[in-house]
């Protein structure tokens, strides 16, 4: 490549990767994964840097800077007297006292790993806030950024790599060898941790995606109907049944889908929920009825003459509706997760499953 106005390198040492980049000014030279060895020496690692410079015709005398985010405490000394030896520069360790220019909301910012508070820098400087940053590497992190730009804390889970072999560790009688063994797992493994950056749909997607089906649903089954007798019983009961979709937690949607069907059945079937004591006996005194003239009575039916039909009829209508609902809710959605991987050459979205701490090693060069 051959520029001679490079000043810059970062290097983001993950637990499993070690990713080096050469920018100058805001863009990204070259760039190189290497696997992350706590056995090398300062030495091998300048070496090695070195040849990979000279490979891509960069100088080792341009380089004017050196900053690291690492995640692997006992390498950064090694690092540090790589960097004096070989370039003979001071490096600039990301961390606790680095300006950044995002407030870290937790009760020791110190706790923070640098590659977390490079993501959401990258993250909020690319996207604005809020946003949800995930990264899949050795373990997965979620880490939230408000609207102003602040640090507000987030989660870590197992990474794939990590929850896979924890597996075949733990469980005797699971052949590591076998092929057949580590298809299954990883079948189960990979398409297991994709949900955990999915949330639930958001509560407006929820009720016009359950909507539409539940008229459909209504609408259908007044087809068995000549005439059409009081429509819009069947569209109220269908509503009704969206309902339970859109409550949270589960305990309150059980209460929901109670209040639901018994609103639909005071609907359909003529019943007063003031007198509990009868509803029962009535509801399936009726039910029973209508059911049993659908094997005698030719449809379309009329409704004004097969009353217990109808009913019949409107308890199918909420029945398929709260289904379609609560399946569609159950569906996971990740429109909330504004950015799942933060690209070392763009800070752009990327959903693979790479190392731990590829994003950050881009938005170094913005806290220099």
């Amino acid at each position: 490549m051959g520029d001679t106005n490079t000043n810059l390198l970062v290097i983001d040492v993950g637990n499993t990767n070690t990713v080096l980049g050469v920018f100058k000014d805001t863009r990204l030279l070259a760039q190189w994964r290497l696997t992350t060895n706590r056995a090398q020496t300062a030495d091998e690692y300048g070496i090695l840097i070195r040849n990979l410079f000279a490979h891509e015709g960069i100088q080792a005398e341009n380089i004017s800077a050196i900053m690291i985010a690492s995640v692997v405490p006992p390498l950064n000394t090694l690092l540090e007297d790589m960097a004096q030896k070989y370039f003979h520069i001071k490096v600039l360790f990301l961390g606790p006292g680095v300006r950044t220019g995002m407030a870290i909301n937790y009760d020791n910012p110190q706790d923070v790993g640098a590659d977390r508070i490079a993501n959401g820098v990258a993250a909020f400087e690319k996207y604005g806030g809020p946003c949800v940053i995930v990264d899949f590497g050795t373990a997965i992190t979620f880490d939230a950024v408000s609207e102003r730009g602040e640090y507000l804390g987030g989660v870590i889970a197992p990474g794939i790599g990590v929850a896979s072999e924890a597996l075949f560790q733990r469980a005797a009688r699971l052949p590591i060898s076998s092929p057949s063994s580590r298809r299954a797992v990883s079948s189960g493994g990979s398409p297991g941790t994709s949900r955990l950056p999915a949330g639930r749909p958001a509560l407006p997607r929820t009720l016009l995606t359950s909507l539409i089906p539940a008229a459909v649903i209504a609408t259908a089954w007044l087809r068995l109907e000549n005439p059409i007798n009081q429509p819009l019983r069947s569209v109220a009961v269908a509503g009704l049944a969206v309902l339970p979709a859109l409550v949270r937690p589960v305990g309150a949607r059980v209460v929901a889908v109670l209040l639901s069907a018994g609103t639909a059945a005071s609907i359909a079937y003529g019943v007063s929920p003031l007198h509990p004591r009868h509803v029962p006996g009535a509801i399936w005194s009726r039910f029973s009825g209508g059911f049993l003239d659908f094997y005698d009575v030719r449809t379309p039916f009329d409704p004004r003459v097969h009353a217990e039909m109808r009913s019949v009829l409107l308890t199918a209508v909420f029945g398929f509706a709260l289904a379609v609902a609560l399946a569609v809710d159950e569906l996971r959605g990740t429109d909330h997760v504004i950015a799942t991987k933060i690209d070392m050459r763009a800070c752009t979205m990327n959903g693979s499953s790479t190392s731990s701490g590829t994003g950050c090693v881009g938005t170094l060069m913005d806290c220099w």
